[in-house]
């Protein structure tokens, strides 16, 4: 290869960069949030399988790089940092980032339910009530085996919500918040 040629070469390198702005180790955010009153299901353009949803969650790099190989369609400021979701047709991939956008979890969460079914739990019902609604509720803090991280199952609803229920140390709902994925 001549020196015109590899130049030419190293010159396309330099511009790809530039124009997906991926670089390790970056922290600032290359991405707008996503407006706040916007449904996951109205953001989204792009429909993930299963299998492409595991290779989407099995992602090690920052939230930019992220972006680079997997268009960020749905980010939300969250406690610390950023929430991010990928759709599938009865799932979603979501990804948790630090405020410098390093990559915290990821993980795929069946939605079998709706907003609508979670409308006959209130607070005062216990833990069973809501396992029996959701099955495929996240319920870690039943199997860490630690008194110190909060009392609280994650639920993502096929209609885009992500509703949080708080439990006292009986079992019994002493919150519930929904909110938008």
């Amino acid at each position: 290869m001549n020196i015109y040629n590899k130049t030419l070469v190293l010159l396309m390198i330099v511009l790809l960069l530039l124009l997906c702005g991926c670089t390790k180790g970056e922290n600032n955010l290359n991405t707008n949030l996503s407006p706040k009153d916007m449904n996951i299901k109205d953001l989204v353009t792009k429909i993930y399988t299963e299998n492409q949803l595991t290779n989407v969650v099995g992602f090690n790099g920052t939230i930019n790089e992220l972006s680079c190989q997997y268009p960020i369609e749905c980010i939300r400021a969250v406690k610390n940092g950023y929430r991010i979701v990928y759709c599938g047709k009865n799932c979603f991939g979501v990804f948790f980032f630090d405020e410098n956008g390093k990559k915290i979890s990821g993980d795929i969460y069946e939605a079998s339910q709706t907003k609508f079914k979670f409308n006959t739990i209130s607070v005062g019902q216990s833990l069973e009530d809501v396992k029996k609604l959701d099955q495929k509720g996240n319920y870690i803090f039943l199997y860490t085996g630690r008194a110190d991280i909060p009392r609280v199952s994650t639920h993502y609803t096929s209609d885009g919500y992500l509703i949080t229920i708080t439990y006292d140390d009986n079992n019994i709902i002493s919150k519930i918040d929904f909110e938008l994925i």
